[in-house]
């Protein structure tokens, strides 16, 4: 199976400026197309740098693929450093030139001089049209390894990929191995306890299962290869019934699926609205609740423990809905959460606690009230 790399090219990536949303987009694809990827490299706008990145991907990979660096000004520079890495110089392509004009025409416009670069490419190079964008594409072949520069303009890359640089990967490699991507949702539970009920799991090599921790949450993700979609699902299901039996109740969804999404949908089943009552020291989180959109009513309490429980009572004889009440505070050097659920006949109860960063407290204990309404709202 042929591997891959991918170099995002642009100083605006190095900067933070924009997201490098194409290595994600092309990352999926070419694992979807069981493209073993092995590197995802960020480079600013410095042919010499460009050039050497390039060089390094090309003694380890078969594949490699550049995004950006292919418009009309000096500081896009991906042209020159392929030329570069490639040891040949640049060769006008009239045809190129003409498609470029052709291009601007049905824009109502005339290129400019600096249009002229782009008609530009490394000699010996196949050029790629580019039928929804100025910048034409290419590629470069040599030993059995190729280099593909495409556009950094997100929907001329997509575009170019899936028309041009699939078929040019198939017609090259023999591609036929799909990899196939599970990701199990987990809450209330962490990375270190999973591991112990899981460990035994992450030492295979097919399916592969390695976990992702985020604040007051755990992804798992089950990745096998195969010769097709469904060969590959055949190797993930008996994981995904282990991990089922062995989690439980801490695995909440499957890829896309959020923990917002859950406690909608049970609010809808239910057909309630429930209340919030955050007290003045959990104010810190009050924003993040209030930007998921999940409760009508959020009141704040004045009381701290263990006036809250009467508060919560009476706020319920109010609105008839079942009350939420969040207590965050921090106490040797840990930061403890209480949860509260008071649904009109009994008040459930959840203390929960966190010692990492204090820039991730607020998450874990967001995540952490879904978490538990999640389990004790049902």
């Amino acid at each position: 199976m042929p591997s891959a790399e991918i170099i995002a090219i642009g100083t605006e990536l190095l900067l933070g400026s924009i997201l490098d949303t194409n290595s994600q987009y092309l990352a999926k694809e070419l694992n979807r197309a069981g493209i073993d990827l092995f590197r995802w490299t960020i480079v600013g706008d410095n042919p010499q740098r460009i050039k050497q990145t390039i060089l390094e991907a090309y003694s380890r990979t078969d594949i490699i693929i550049t995004t950006g660096g292919l418009g009309p000004t000096i500081d896009d520079p991906t042209r020159e450093a392929a030329a570069l890495a490639w040891g040949v110089s640049l060769e006008f392509h009239p045809k190129l030139w003409l498609q470029i004009v052709d291009r601007f025409d049905k824009y109502g416009r005339y290129p400019t001089e600096n249009n002229r670069r782009q008609a530009y490419i490394p000699k010996g190079a196949q050029p790629i049209e580019n039928p929804v964008g100025t910048a034409p594409a290419f590629y470069l072949e040599r030993d059995g390894k190729t280099l593909i520069c495409l556009p950094g303009v997100p929907a001329e890359m997509k575009y170019l990929f899936q028309k041009s640089v699939m078929p040019i990967l198939i017609g090259n490699y023999e591609i036929q191995q799909t990899i196939l991507s599970i990701i199990v949702h987990t809450a209330g539970i962490g990375e270190s306890q999973i591991d112990s009920k899981i460990g035994d799991l992450e030492t295979q090599e097919n399916p592969t299962i390695g976990l992702s921790a985020h604040p007051g949450q755990v992804d798992i993700r089950i990745t096998a290869k195969a010769l097709s979609a469904e060969e590959a699902k055949r190797l993930i299901e008996p994981i995904l019934e282990i991990l089922k039996s062995r989690l439980g109740n801490a695995i909440f969804g499957f890829d896309d699926v959020t923990i917002e999404e859950i406690i909608k949908n049970i609010f809808k089943s239910h057909a309630i609205q429930p209340v919030l009552l955050i007290t003045e020291r959990s104010k810190e989180i009050e924003s993040l609740i209030q930007g998921q959109n999940l409760f009508e009513q959020i009141i704040k309490s004045s009381q701290d423990l263990p006036q809250i429980e009467n508060e919560i009572q009476m706020i319920y004889n109010d609105y008839h809905q079942p009350v939420i009440g969040i207590d965050l505070f921090a106490e040797n050097d840990k930061n403890t959460l209480i949860i509260y659920l008071y649904d009109g006949k009994s008040i459930k109860k959840d203390f929960r606690h966190f010692a990492s960063h204090p820039s991730l407290t607020a998450q874990w204990a967001c995540n952490s009230v879904l978490d538990f309404i999640r389990i004790n709202l049902v």
